[in-house]
């Protein structure tokens, strides 16, 4: 028998949870849907739920559905291995059956949750969504949610990324006892290498990374840029384009560039030319996109909702503002781009700070709390 078994469809950052443990000298059964097998002493894909993934990228006006049945295979699939290790650490949104039967069996599980309390987000983005004249809640969620709820009761531990993220948990009834932080983290040497010198000559740009949504804050984002009205100033737009914000970007003003969506190496090299970083989500778990532009050296505008307000410091690696405050994305540009060597500095200080945020360390924490729970067994 294994001492756990890292379960997730799809991948996410489960690689780095499984290597974590096995440094650690925990026998690691991975199972998963991609056939990159982690570092681990064992490893098992559900290629049927696999397979139907990647058709719901080919094919989005079945999206939902594609994904909706990749994700029952695999909950079944995940079912069918539940009582190979002698405990369970699950994605949240496809275990329930899983963890239950290792429950019965008397096998600790650990629900892994990237994301706010499912009710919180419901709550934070609903009625954001339609004011827009759209729905947040697709078919997809309204089935899946029902599962998610019942997993935050039956796991014995619930793992999130930061403090933001737990504090909606304990908003919704979960002790705080039955949650465990566990901070994420990026590759430090990949990005830092993307450090530049800035240069008065150069045009002042802020760039925003990641899908432009809704979620994301991107209508404050744009009504704040074209209230503005910057001299000598930028804004680059890098990542997908989603349709639920996609009329915020017509009849765009000349400053506003649109880079699409780029390999890491691209992003780390456009890193290079810019000065700050923007993110004013509404809602996320924790945005590793902001932790690699801190590493690459940019300070940071982004709201608590991000889940980096634990790692950057107001006024001294960024700006931490209130979510859906054009006013206050409006300021914070205002003083990013009047003392750029002030800005200069926050971002030196940003690459400090973010530089124990690795994978390495957030699998050493790892380690460290399933030792609460099981010994190792020696190998």
């Amino acid at each position: 028998m294994h001492d756990v078994t890292v379960s997730v469809w799809n991948k996410y950052w489960s690689p780095h949870l499984a290597e974590g443990l096995t440094n650690a000298g925990f026998g690691v059964l991975a199972l998963g849907t991609t056939r990159r097998k982690p570092p681990c002493s064992a490893h098992r894909t559900c290629w049927s739920s696999g397979l139907l993934t990647q058709a719901s990228f080919r094919v989005p006006l079945a999206r939902d559905v594609f994904t909706g049945l990749a994700i029952d295979l695999y909950q079944r699939f995940a079912t069918r291995h539940a009582l190979e290790s002698r405990c369970l650490w699950g994605w949240s949104n496809h275990h329930l059956a899983a963890f239950q039967k290792a429950k019965s069996a008397g096998i600790s599980v650990i629900l892994e949750s990237g994301s706010t309390h499912f009710t919180w987000a419901r709550d934070a983005l609903a009625a954001e969504y339609a004011r827009h004249g759209t729905r947040w809640e697709t078919p997809l969620m309204r089935k899946v949610a029902p599962r998610m709820l019942a997993e935050y009761e039956i796991a014995d531990f619930i793992c999130v990324p930061n403090t933001f993220v737990a504090r909606t948990y304990e908003e919704h009834g979960i002790p705080r006892s039955k949650l465990a932080i566990n901070a994420y983290g990026m590759d430090f040497d990949f990005w830092s290498g993307a450090s530049g010198k800035m240069t008065p000559e150069r045009r002042f740009t802020v760039i925003f990374a990641g899908q432009f949504m809704l979620r994301k804050g991107v209508a404050y984002l744009m009504e704040a840029w074209q209230r503005l009205g910057l001299r000598d100033a930028e804004l680059w737009i890098a990542g997908a384009i989603l349709d639920d914000a996609r009329s915020y970007l017509s009849d765009l003003p000349e400053n506003v560039k649109l880079l699409g969506c780029l390999s890491p190496i691209e992003l780390r090299d456009i890193y290079r030319s810019c000065d700050v970083f923007i993110l004013p989500s509404l809602e996320e778990g924790m945005a590793r996109a902001a932790l690699e532009a801190m590493a690459a050296g940019l300070p940071l505008i982004v709201t608590p909702e991000t889940g980096v307000d634990d790692v950057v410091r107001h006024g001294e690696d960024g700006w931490v503002i209130p979510s859906k405050s054009t006013d206050a994305i409006i300021a914070a540009l205002i003083e990013a781009a009047e003392d750029r060597t002030a800005t200069e500095r926050r971002g030196q200080s940003a690459r400090e700070r973010a530089r124990p945020y690795t994978w390495k360390a957030y699998g050493e924490r790892a380690a460290m709390f399933l030792r609460r729970i099981v010994t190792p067994t020696p190998r």
